[in-house]
């Protein structure tokens, strides 16, 4: 059955050499655009309401209280939802439609947990709005991360638009109160208490120097204030975790385009800038927001509290005042992040959801204003203030980054990591240099974002070969346009293109590698007609359920444009003897052709459908899709014939454009425990765009559900 995944779909000679020299997969890359400060500016009315149709005229730009010329200006363009007559799509037999609307401007959305300093109703709180989010608000262009203080989510702190990989990484914000920070020598000193007691609280200190052994007052009051000091610098440490956490994440999306919505979620925590760096770290996070165009809403996890709070201090009205102040101050610092980054601070709400919708809405409204950013010394760290004044109109709010650093940032980790990586070792032990090509290809499989210099597109299917284990099939697809080939004797033409591939478990190891030198040969006849056929490489292994991520990078030897790509996959664990489905594979069938028109909303078993790779299909074509239907019940006795229906709908955004009927799976001469299912869709009634098929699947003997969705391009 593998034939079905990728059928002979070149016309070019594909001769092929393994190149032994496997490595480990670089570290994500972080790159730091530091050429222009961009500084996302939000302008409210009284009433709270963003106000449009400003113009570059009406801004005033200072630096440290000097006018700067502003280099690059766009107004406010978060496109609305609407829909467009011309656009809306036929009604065919058999299926429902509604209007296309052009799909909202895509999001980066980046979620920072500070999973330290959050309690375990606050846990519970967040990962389930999370959860809801990745549901009910998330776009198909939207690319989210999910990232803990803890460090918990490990692998899957990555930016994605897969909803399979970000659900999996919210599941991972589990409560473990081994993060505390807090004294655990009864009674237990919160690190409020501790600050109170080293800013001389005479109440505090006597209260906890009450219950310590001895008869001299001043002696237990040193012994106190030094336990305080303890408690403070543990504090301190934990803090760091926190702010570095969070700048680090901010600046690892330099590379994504736009705006950037940071939403830190957190119990709150104190700033205690006596005994510790805050003010510094702030300003350094302040940075890294304004030359990554990213704006930070900070939340307060614990919500609305009533009556009197649990304190572990003496007395009612000195209880009640101690955690007063301690909610009061371990709320600055949620609130300074989203002043000086030109956000909001959500408080005093049980519904984080509803909070984070208004808040994402808000983040891209914006104007975007841009300037080169200039030091009176070249080696200063100075922090430089930014204000933005809207001219003759003193009534608005204006919402702007606080600041930057003079000092240009350090580094990129993609320059740290080609340098780390710059040899590898032979078997003696040895460090042995790294070429270029290798260098590059390494670089470019572990980016952040992918490289489009070579274009590159990578799908990865899966099918059963046993209940435990799954043949993997990873095609890539390279656009010969950016291909340079050198013409040879006679009428031939051929070019080498490097490839690199890494298979990695939800944890982070490697599961699975390949590294290919292509030779690519065509005619030069049809290099004149520019008639060149896109290139393909296959890769197949086999994978144990899992989720695993799939990277490839591709590299032209002559001209040295690279690409890359990467994918998610989840691999059903089909001894659970539950239903499950295989991949959804993609192919395309042109209104000219007539060698599978047959196939016309029909089930069958032998129907070979080729793997649409880079998945962009005309409008003028058929789009087709094949699936698997493992383990459909067979009743109690296991004797039944399986009820298994199937519907289908194509998505732009979360809008159902498209809904064919629900029908039902043929069992007649299959096997039961396998039953293949294809079908194909007419995409003349849909404009151009980016679209998903979600396949819903129904066994109906054990009343369960399943689906599976792929992204599309109509061209």
């Amino acid at each position: 059955m593998l034939a079905v995944l990728f059928c002979g779909c070149l016309s070019l000679t594909l001769a092929q050499s393994e190149i032994k020299t496997p490595r480990d997969q670089t570290d994500d890359v972080i790159r730091i655009n530091t050429d222009l400060i961009q500084t996302g500016v939000a302008v409210f009315d009284k009433k709270g309401q963003f106000v449009h149709n400003l113009n570059r005229e009406d801004f005033e730009l200072s630096v440290n209280g000097k006018p700067v010329s502003i280099s690059i200006f766009e107004p406010s363009a978060n496109r609305s939802i609407g829909s467009n007559e011309a656009e809306r799509p036929r009604i065919e037999s058999g299926t429902t439609a509604t209007a296309a609307a052009p799909s909202p401007a895509a999001r980066n959305i980046l979620f920072v947990v500070d999973d330290i300093h959050l309690s375990h109703e606050s846990h519970n709180r967040v990962r389930k709005s999370i959860l809801k989010f990745i549901d009910e608000e998330m776009m198909a262009d939207d690319t989210v991360a999910i990232v803990s203080s803890t460090g918990k989510i490990g692998f899957l702190q990555q930016f994605t638009n897969d909803k399979m990989v970000l659900r999996a990484a919210a599941g991972r914000l589990l409560y473990n109160r081994d993060w505390s920070g807090n004294d655990k020598t009864p009674p237990p000193m919160t690190e409020y208490e501790a600050l109170l007691i080293s800013q001389l609280d005479r109440q505090v200190t006597d209260i906890f120097a009450e219950m310590e052994v001895g008869s001299d007052l001043e002696v237990k009051r040193e012994t106190v204030r030094g336990r305080a000091r303890t408690v403070l610098a543990r504090a301190a440490s934990i803090n760091r975790a926190t702010y570095s956490t969070l700048e680090q994440a901010i600046r690892s999306s330099a590379q994504l385009p736009g705006r950037k919505a940071v939403f830190f979620i957190s119990d709150g925590f104190l700033l205690d800038p006596t005994n510790s760096n805050a003010p510094e770290r702030m300003r350094q996070i302040t940075d890294a927001a304004a030359r990554t165009n990213a704006v930070i809403y900070s939340f307060d996890a614990k919500g609305l509290t009533a009556g009197f709070p649990e304190g572990t201090t003496g007395g009612t009205l000195i209880g009640y005042r101690v955690q007063s102040g301690e909610r009061f101050e371990a709320q600055d610092g949620l609130s300074s992040l989203a002043d000086e980054t030109g956000g909001r601070f959500v408080k005093n709400t049980n519904d984080l959801q509803a909070g984070l919708k208004k808040s994402i809405d808000e983040a891209y409204q914006h104007y975007l204003l841009a300037w080169q950013p200039v030091s009176e010394n070249e080696g200063s760290q100075k922090f430089r203030k930014i204000e933005v004044r809207i001219k003759g109109r003193p009534e608005l709010k204006v919402r702007v980054h606080g600041g930057y650093f003079d000092k240009k940032a350090t580094a990129s980790s993609e320059e740290t990591s080609a340098t780390k990586n710059s040899a590898t070792k032979n078997k003696d032990g040895k460090n042995i240099p790294l070429s270029v090509p290798d260098r590059e290809l390494d670089a470019a499989v572990g980016a952040l974002t992918p490289r489009r210099m070579l274009p590159t597109s990578l799908t990865v299917n899966y099918l059963n070969v046993t209940e435990k284990e799954m043949v993997v099939a990873v095609a890539l697809q390279i656009k010969p346009d950016a291909v340079e080939f050198t013409p040879e004797k006679g009428e031939k033409a051929t070019a080498s293109i490097d490839l690199l591939g890494v298979i990695h478990d939800s944890k982070g190891i490697r599961k699975g590698f390949f590294r290919q030198l292509l030779t690519v040969e065509t005619s030069v006849a049809a290099l004149s007609k520019a008639e060149r056929q896109d290139i393909y490489h296959d890769y197949q292994t086999k994978l144990t359920p899992g989720l695993y991520q799939v990277r490839v990078a591709a590299r032209d030897v002559k001209s040295g444009r690279v690409g890359s790509a990467v994918q998610w996959v989840e691999i059903p664990d089909l001894t659970t003897k539950r239903m499950a489905l295989s991949s959804l594979i993609l192919g395309e069938r042109l209104d000219d052709d007539k060698t599978n028109q047959e196939i016309n909303q029909a089930n069958t078993g032998g129907v070979r459908v080729r793997a649409l790779v880079d998945r962009r299909i005309s409008r003028t074509s058929h789009l087709q899709y094949m699936m698997f239907v493992y383990n459909a019940s067979q009743g109690k006795t296991g004797t039944v014939p399986p009820d298994v229906t199937v519907q289908t709908q194509v998505l732009r955004g979360n809008q159902v454009v498209v809904t064919n009927l629900a029908s039902q799976i043929s069992t007649a001469g299959q096997d039961p425990s396998r039953l293949p299912y294809a079908a194909e869709i007419s995409l003349n009634t849909l404009p151009a765009g980016k679209y998903a098929l979600l396949v819903s699947v129904q066994d109906r003997l054990a009343k369960s559900n399943s689906a599976q969705r792929v992204s599309f391009e109509i061209k």
